[in-house]
């Protein structure tokens, strides 16, 4: 699990290093980490309502995609499955709603947040596949 979330916000950090999105009024681009989940509630606005800022939606993406990816590279699958044609406003808006609903784990790692707020939203139904073998 820590590998995943590590993974996560490895991939977040690399996504955003060359990202053209603008930031919000106040924020320091060279000392912007997705190191808590304050970051990224700060990010979206502290708010669900409205349509989402453009760094909310980059770094909810790219924590679904790091927390996938890094399941993936640790040899089993996310603990969450997306109904098919779920968008990434959706998904900003399952995590926008966990911080709002979850204000005492605002200081957590976002990726475990988010994490939690996919797999709470959308759990899968069938057990995930085995880890591979390793082969060393």
């Amino acid at each position: 699990m820590k590998r995943i979330a590590a993974a996560a916000t490895l991939a977040v950090s690399l996504a955003g290093a060359g990202a053209a999105c603008p930031y919000p009024v106040g924020y320091d681009t060279d000392s912007l980490h997705l190191r808590t989940a304050e970051v990224l509630w700060d990010a979206c606005g502290r708010t669900t309502d409205g349509a989402p800022p453009p760094p909310c939606l980059a770094l909810v993406e790219g924590l679904s995609d790091g927390l996938t990816w890094g399941a993936s590279v640790a040899g089993t699958s996310a603990p969450f499955c997306f109904p098919d044609g779920f968008t990434d406003d959706q998904k900003t808006d399952v995590v926008r709603r966990f911080l709002s609903d979850n204000p005492e784990l605002r200081k957590s790692s976002a990726a475990l947040v988010a994490e939690n707020a996919f797999t709470s939203a959308f759990p899968c139904t069938t057990p995930p596949p085995p880890p591979y073998p390793k082969r060393y």
